[in-house]
């Protein structure tokens, strides 16, 4: 082997190892580290339409959209592919959606090919438009590949079609996804009882009691029970080709809950105002929805007495002139009597907020700017069709938090105005 060989293959072994690490960084979700990293391959490379592509997607993650878009567009001049493969669109689409140009991101879709991927995107965007009767059916797509429902759960007794007469007949409402998830679909029991079933819902077991006292339901368990039918949590706007969605309450907290925490909190004074700043940290877009908390008490503090709901990862940065509930939210019968006792809710994107707007309490959610499907309906902005009385503030730019909490305080004073 000659020098120039020699040289060659350590380039290329090194090339190899740089690669390697950043695509490590980028599954320990040190997405600047792995792009700086991916950026320097696309040096030692030249350029390859590979090295764009990988250096795109790390800086996707890491929150800078802008320059994955500008990767990518030089990607297309680095391969005859010329982002040709859908994989390869997907990453366009994704640098796209995160910088807000929703409308360029559902043109790159439609030019891809037939392909769950592809329908359900679309029916996102369709629910962006606030075309709900053609959303859900594209959104079911999302089975097959996992980002919709649980396409891993499945019984013997028939599934219900959405044609067949349920009157009289029992449904087991089987819930899917989060908790989160879990809360919004229960809405669902009072839609199928209108149509005379009989309607039990499965969920998780920490969810037992307080979905027994959704709107529409004999009863909540977290086993298969004796039915006639099934059916699936999400599916059942699309079985019911629904063009609008009922935004009124539709769960109670338990009674005796909520009167022992009337007395836990004792005699208000001022506004009650409830928080929280975090969601599941095992939620894969977790990292996308966090905002610096002080910005939100800041915002808040001097409107009301606030109470944080904070739970697990993140109650350390609850400073000492907020109540913390933390270890008083034993349960989610506890943390729904608590909600109830509050005049505002103001929260990121988690499960909290679907239970507070389940039960009619004004609601106030802090998206990012590519936000998950009930806060899609840009049609509609501030207001949501899930919930009457939900106000949405969305992130104007990916990393920049500032202007949607201020606007969640103007809400919240809306709301407390509203109450005088």
């Amino acid at each position: 082997m000659n020098t120039e060989e020699a040289q060659a293959q350590f380039v290329m072994r090194f090339i190899e190892r740089t690669d390697v690490l950043a695509k490590e960084l980028f599954d320990c979700k040190r997405f600047a580290e792995a792009a700086h990293v991916a950026e320097a391959v696309i040096g030692l490379t030249d350029g390859t339409f590979g090295s764009f592509l990988n250096a795109a997607r790390c800086h996707i993650y890491g929150g800078d959209p802008e320059r994955a878009e500008e990767l990518l567009n030089r990607a297309r001049v680095s391969d005859s592919r010329a982002l040709g493969d859908t994989s390869d669109m997907q990453v366009m689409v994704l640098a796209l959606v995160w910088q807000g140009k929703f409308s360029e991101a559902e043109a790159v879709i439609r030019k891809l090919e037939d392909s769950p991927e592809k329908f359900y995107n679309l029916g996102w965007h369709a629910l962006r438009r606030g075309n709900i009767k053609d959303a859900f059916p594209l959104l079911e797509h999302g089975r097959s590949i996992g980002v919709w429902g649980d396409n891993d759960f499945h019984l013997t007794t028939r599934r219900w079609d959405g044609v067949s007469d349920l009157k009289g007949k029992s449904v087991l409402l089987n819930l899917e996804r989060g908790l989160g998830d879990h809360i919004i679909e229960a809405r669902h029991a009072r839609d199928l009882a209108a149509l005379g079933a009989i309607v039990t819902i499965r969920t998780n077991q920490s969810l037992v009691a307080t979905l027994s006292q959704a709107e529409g339901v004999v009863g909540a368990t977290s086993n298969i029970v004796p039915h006639d039918v099934w059916v699936p949590g999400m599916a059942v706007p699309a079985l019911l080709h629904m063009e609008k969605l009922d935004g009124r309450p539709y769960l109670k907290p338990i009674p005796y809950k909520a009167a022992e925490w009337a007395e836990r909190l004792g005699k208000k004074t001022k506004p009650r105002i409830g928080i929280r700043w975090r969601g599941n940290p095992k939620f894969e877009d977790e990292q996308r929805r966090k905002f610096p908390p002080e910005l939100l008490f800041n915002a808040l503090r001097g409107m009301g007495d606030l109470f944080s709901f904070q739970r697990d990862e993140g109650t350390e940065f609850c400073p000492p002139y907020i109540r913390d509930l933390s270890s008083q939210l034993v349960t989610w019968e506890d943390t729904c009597a608590a909600l109830s006792q509050m005049d505002v809710v103001v929260s990121s994107c988690t499960s909290i907020v679907h239970a507070a707007a389940a039960m009619g309490v004004n609601t106030i959610v802090i998206t990012p700017i590519l936000s998950y499907y009930p806060w899609a309906d840009e049609t509609i902005l501030p207001r949501s069709n899930w919930y009457d009385s939900v106000l949405v503030t969305k992130q104007a730019k990916i990393g920049r938090w500032n202007e949607a909490i201020d606007l969640a305080a103007e809400h919240v004073q809306t709301f407390l105005s509203a109450k005088k």
